[in-house]
């Protein structure tokens, strides 16, 4: 990612539209020309550098499912929640890599005990 940003000029960067619109779509994604995507949470693209680490895991994987699924993946999951854990200044054993927002919720209400606060409560 940091090699196409560095591709990009000075004056693309600084810029009042900075680093989104269609001078720089063609460079970090896959869109066709022309297309103007208003949506990259539900159905958004990803930037071709993500997208080609991403397929070089697929590789890796495809290559030894079964040490992959064993071994590999753990390591690179402990991998994320340790840099993550810095970035965020916490403590690694409390970072936790969830799918999307709505299994992080569920995993926070779920940890919750409801019957206390509930008993507590008068109606």
């Amino acid at each position: 990612m940091s090699e196409l940003l560095e591709q990009l000029n000075a004056e693309e960067r600084c810029s009042n539209s900075g680093l989104y619109g269609n001078h720089i779509q063609n460079k970090l994604f896959n869109l066709y020309d022309g297309l103007i995507n208003f949506n990259h949470g539900s159905f958004g693209t990803v930037p071709k550098p993500v997208l080609d680490i991403h397929f070089r895991y697929m590789l890796e994987q495809e290559s030894c499912p079964e040490n992959w699924f064993r071994t590999t993946y753990y390591k690179y999951i402990d991998r994320s929640r340790s840099l993550l854990a810095k970035l965020i200044h916490a403590e690694e054993k409390d970072v936790v890599l969830v799918e999307n927002a709505s299994y992080a919720v569920n995993a926070i209400l779920r940890s919750f005990d409801f019957k206390v606060f509930f008993s507590n409560v008068s109606w």
